[in-house]
C-alpha cells in the first residue's frame, strides 16, 4: 500500500490559565495492509515549550482513519515540529501556534500609544501597503485588523477611523510582556478605501514581521458586505 498520510493537524482550544492548546491530528491509511504503532515522535521543543503526546495507535486498518489529541504549551514560540511515526518511518509535521497564544489584547491610551511607538524605530518597525480585494469603509478595515490579530483598539480609534481613516491597535506578548503596536492608515476614495498601509512596532524585532504578515494576510482575504 501507499504511505500513510498525515492530515488536518491544527491547534485549537485554549486553557487560559496554562496557555495550553489541544492539537488534533488526523492520520489516514490508504488502501493497503494497514499501519501499526502510529505515534508522535521526535518532538522538537524550544525554550519553555511543553507537550503532552497522545498514546500510540496500535493499528490503523486499510483505508482507515484515526484521530489523536495532544496538548501543547507554545510558551511564546510560533511553532512546534514533530513527526508522526509508523513502523516504516516518520512523517514531518509543523504545528503553527494560534494567534491567541502569541498575542493578547492590551488596553492603551492614545497618547501612551504614540509615545511608545516613537521609541520603537528601525528594526523594531515593519510596514506594508495592502491592496484590498475590494474597497471598504475605514471602520470595516479596522474590523478586519481585529479579526486577523488579537488586538484592542485605542479609545480614539473608532472616531479617527471615521474622520481621517487612521487607527491604532495594541497587544501584548503574554510570555515576554512586550507590546505590539499596530497603526493603520487607509487611502480613502470617497467613503471607501481600496488600499491601506499597516505599520507594526514591537520590542521583539521578529515579532514586528510575524504580526505584520498575519494582518496583511487577513486583509488580503477580507470579504463580506460593509455595514
Amino acid at each position: 500500500g501507499g504511505p500513510a498520510r498525515v492530515r488536518g493537524v491544527h491547534a485549537r482550544g485554549l486553557d487560559a490559565r496554562r496557555h495550553v492548546h489541544a492539537a488534533e491530528a488526523g492520520v489516514r491509511e490508504p488502501a493497503g495492509l494497514g499501519r501499526a504503532d502510529v505515534r508522535v515522535h521526535k518532538v522538537q521543543t524550544k525554550g519553555a515549550q511543553s507537550v503532552k503526546t497522545p498514546a500510540p495507535i496500535a493499528l490503523i486498518t486499510p483505508d482507515g482513519r484515526m484521530t489523536a489529541m495532544m496538548h501543547v504549551a507554545f510558551a511564546g514560540e510560533s511553532e512546534l515540529r514533530f513527526e508522526v511515526a509508523t513502523e516504516e518511518g516518520g512523517f514531518p509535521v509543523t504545528l503553527q501556534a494560534p494567534m491567541g497564544e502569541l498575542l493578547r489584547p492590551h488596553p492603551m491610551a492614545d497618547d501612551a500609544f504614540d509615545a511608545k511607538r516613537a521609541s520603537l524605530t528601525g528594526m523594531h518597525e515593519a510596514s506594508q501597503a495592502v491592496e484590498l480585494p475590494r474597497a471598504m469603509a475605514p471602520r470595516a478595515i479596522g474590523e478586519q485588523v481585529l479579526a486577523a490579530a488579537n488586538l484592542m483598539p485605542t479609545p480614539d480609534t473608532p472616531s479617527t477611523l471615521d474622520s481621517d481613516g487612521t487607527g491604532r491597535f495594541a497587544g501584548r506578548l503574554p510570555h515576554s510582556g512586550n507590546l505590539v503596536l499596530v497603526s493603520l492608515t487607509t487611502e480613502a476614495d470617497g467613503d471607501l478605501s481600496p488600499s491601506c498601509r499597516v505599520v507594526v512596532h514591537c520590542d521583539d524585532m521578529m515579532g514586528s514581521h510575524t504580526f505584520l504578515s498575519e494582518i496583511v494576510e487577513g486583509l488580503g482575504s477580507a470579504g463580506g458586505d460593509d455595514e
